[in-house]
């Protein structure tokens, strides 16, 4: 399997609902929480809000300052590659 250079998998794991934004379509509103496939959504999470979706979460960069982002880049990582993303909703912080 190869990686990219911010050490996540490039393609989406068998068996798990997921979706790569740049190819895929939103999904619906009954998903409100995204996050990277395999990752923890306390790290770093997308949340829809009006206008897009935005990054919470420790691993989040000043999302006090940040607009709303199109859900084509929702996948898209620190080093500009796109990676697979998973629901999330139902996630809830401990």
């Amino acid at each position: 399997m190869s990686l990219c250079r911010c050490h996540r998998a490039f393609g989406p794991p068998d068996g798990r609902r997921c979706w790569s934004p740049m190819r895929d379509p939103e999904p619906g509103a009954e998903v409100r929480i995204v996050a990277f496939v395999g990752e923890n959504p306390a790290i770093l999470r997308m949340v829809r809000v009006p206008g897009g979706w935005h990054g919470q979460g420790v691993a989040a960069p000043h999302p006090e300052l940040t607009a709303p982002e199109p859900w084509a880049t929702v996948g898209r990582c620190w080093a500009g590659a796109d990676h697979p993303v998973t629901d999330a909703t139902n996630w809830a912080e401990a």
